[in-house]
């Protein structure tokens, strides 16, 4: 059978280089695909590793009527290090929302792979990225950021939170008009603020570990006022 899909073409870009310079309008394109191609890695990487979709992009010069070779767009998963001896760090936070349940899992990156693209995610510190992950149908929304929830800090820098909307979960959830944010009303951000692991620790639970021993899968040690979440980082 033959292969179904759908081709988006863009046309009167109205943001593309104004350089009459071929040179430099090459290199412009270049970038903007590769930015693109990130992009979408990364906010459909759980599709695209399950086989569900496949993403091509081709630049199509009108010229000569010819399309270039297509480049494939590949997964970038967030969470995807390999896991150190013992399984790394991860822990299941469960909570109540309206009497009904929610889960989140968080995950820390091992500072060792600290260099992976998966955890830079574009950026030349993948540190920025801490914080939440919220999915909506296998499609990444938010990548980063702590909805209010705790304030960013380095202790924090490897701790990464996977957060899927359920229909429950989404109806106290807001989704930017670019998809590319969620906003908690106050009963979901109480909900997940108070959400705590089986040994009832929660985000703002203080920590009672000074440091963590050499081999640890992060880097910097927490401070005196970190919570036990950032005391696994540390």
């Amino acid at each position: 059978s033959s292969a179904k899909g759908t081709v988006v073409e863009w046309r009167g870009i109205r943001t593309f280089l104004s350089s009459s310079q071929d040179e430099e309008r090459t290199a412009w394109l270049d970038a903007t695909v590769e930015e693109l191609r990130m992009h979408l890695g990364l906010v459909l990487h759980r599709l695209i590793a399950a086989g569900r979709v496949t993403i091509t992009i081709d630049e199509f010069d009108t010229g000569v009527q010819e399309a270039g070779a297509s480049r494939t767009v590949d997964q970038i998963d967030p969470f995807g290090y390999i896991a150190p001896p013992g399984g790394g760090e991860v822990v299941d936070l469960r909570g109540r929302l309206n009497g009904e349940p929610i889960r989140l899992r968080a995950q820390v990156w091992p500072a060792a792979q600290a260099d992976s693209p998966s955890f830079r995610l574009a950026d030349r510190s993948g540190e920025r990225r801490q914080g939440f992950y919220i999915y909506r149908n296998d499609r990444l929304l938010q990548s980063g950021g702590w909805n209010g929830i705790v304030h960013a800090n380095k202790d924090l820098a490897y701790a990464r939170i996977v957060f899927d909307l359920d229909d429950t979960v989404a109806r106290h959830a807001t989704i930017n008009p670019e998809k590319s944010g969620v906003e908690f009303d106050a009963d979901l951000r109480e909900a997940v603020e108070q959400s705590v692991d089986a040994h009832g620790r929660g985000f703002h639970t203080p920590s009672t570990v000074p440091s963590r021993s050499a081999g640890a899968p992060c880097a910097a040690a927490p401070s005196r006022r970190s919570t036990w979440i950032a005391a696994r980082c540390g």
